[in-house]
């Protein structure tokens, strides 16, 4: 179908969607989550692989959401992005180890004990932590984006939010057509944080009403993983590549192009109806 007025939704019911109040409250999320990101933060000595995953998901879910105000609140973000800037070399190096092992799984024949040997030697993996000085560091960015966001954070406007979100959904679609001619690394690096961030903000309206639209978040869900497994391989390969063994980026490049069909297919089912489809899914958020 047509995405021809994805940008410019001519529906005026449409652009002025009447939500229900708790899903407007963005900040009352957003304080929920920071809260959270604390308390992972306190615990990091408990759980490492865990808590740093937990806090990275944390900061992307609220750069989501503050991309659903104004510019001015999207400025407040620096802070969160520091904090998962910081925290990116523990969870690659984990999910660089994961993505090994699930390629070991995947057939039996992949042997790379030298790729292995790097990867379980990674400085950054999940039997460390941050350092005192990067936990004092991140705890004092909690506390000042909080301190910023009781300032700034507000409650957004009805007609801001359904903006945003049919934007958002067609920034997926148009970098999905980008696919069928580029299907580069950074390509679908950048489609998968456009997903990704598409994924945080549906969430948050599914979470605060009853008739969750679960075949939209499934379907999100199914593409981003499948964009994140392609990010996780391109990853590897990179490492891999590093080391000189042909026959291992071989194989590598072989499970990207299963994962890359399978993201072009999900991606026509989740996207392809255009935003007029898109904003009647919105619609039914509001019964």
């Amino acid at each position: 179908m047509s995405m021809d007025n994805a940008h410019h939704p001519t529906d005026s019911n449409a652009r002025c969607a009447v939500y229900i109040a708790a899903m407007l409250d963005v900040k009352q999320k957003i304080d929920l989550l920071t809260r959270d990101l604390r308390f992972l933060l306190q615990n990091m000595s408990v759980d490492p692989v865990e808590s740093v995953h937990g806090i990275r998901k944390h900061t992307k879910f609220i750069r989501a959401l503050l991309g659903l105000g104004s510019d001015k609140d999207s400025g407040l973000a620096a802070p969160i992005k520091r904090i998962s800037k910081i925290l990116a070399p523990f969870r690659d190096a984990q999910v660089n180890l994961e993505t090994y092992q699930s390629l070991i799984l995947r057939d039996a024949g992949f042997k790379a004990p030298e790729l292995f040997a790097v990867l379980n030697g990674a400085e950054y993996l999940g039997r460390v932590h941050p350092d005192r000085q990067q936990l004092d560091e991140m705890a004092q960015l909690t506390l000042q984006f909080q301190a910023d966001w009781v300032q700034i954070g507000r409650q957004l406007d009805r007609e801001s939010i359904h903006e945003k979100l049919v934007n958002s959904y067609t920034k997926c679609y148009d970098q999905s057509q980008v696919i069928s001619i580029n299907s580069g690394t950074e390509v679908f690096h950048a489609w998968r944080k456009k997903v990704k961030k598409l994924w945080y903000r549906i969430r948050f309206i599914a979470d605060d009403i009853e008739q969750t639209p679960e075949h939209v978040q499934t379907q999100l869900d199914g593409l981003g993983k499948s964009l994140g497994e392609i990010h996780d391989l391109d990853v590897l390969g990179e490492i891999a590549q590093g080391l000189g063994h042909q026959e291992w980026l071989a194989t590598l490049k072989t499970f990207r192009q299963e994962l890359a069909d399978q993201a072009i297919q999900d991606a026509r089912i989740t996207l392809g109806h255009g935003s007029a489809h898109f904003i009647n899914i919105l619609h039914e958020l509001e019964r």
